[in-house]
């Protein structure tokens, strides 16, 4: 699983990267007087790339925001009853988004559905690449649930001093 949620990261990197590649391209572009129409919106399909692709790679590096204070209050026992509840929520309710975007994709991809921007780039594209990161995002979840259930500390919890 740790490929996955390394290569969604690196992907989401990548993304990262050419939001700074379109932009300069655009700005240049404006120096030299030659426009180069749909870069903004190219830049804003990686924007949302990172974003999505980014999830499971931050989930499983404890990255994500957490609001310890109720946990830092409680017993172990009660941390990690907490934590399942929190894991579950979090798993059911990603989930239903998951199977929304996958379904939203394959609707896109039989209605041919093409981008309102200067360049018709298929929708089916960049939210198929959203779906990828939700997917993972699941996986990221259910496997953190699996291993609370069995009692061991799941990654994203290895850099905080409490125990689950």
């Amino acid at each position: 699983m740790t490929l996955l949620y390394e290569g969604c990261g690196r992907l989401a990197a990548i993304s990262l990267i050419l939001i700074g590649v379109f932009v300069l391209a655009q700005v240049l572009g404006r120096l030299a007087g030659v426009p180069l129409p749909g870069t903004d919106d190219l830049a804003g399909y990686a924007m949302a790339s990172s974003a999505f692709l980014g999830l499971a790679h931050t989930f499983n590096r404890g990255a994500h925001v957490r609001v310890t204070l109720l946990l830092d209050q409680v017993r172990p026992a009660r941390q990690r009853y907490l934590e399942i509840v929190a894991l579950a929520i979090g798993t059911v309710t990603v989930g239903f988004f998951l199977w929304y975007a996958v379904d939203l994709t394959f609707e896109s991809a039989v209605m041919k559905e093409v981008s309102t921007g200067l360049l018709k780039i298929p929708t089916a594209v960049p939210q198929a690449i959203m779906s990828l990161g939700v997917a993972a995002l699941f996986i990221a979840l259910l496997d953190s649930l699996q291993m609370v259930l069995r009692r061991m500390i799941p990654p994203y919890a290895l850099n905080r001093d409490d125990e689950i």
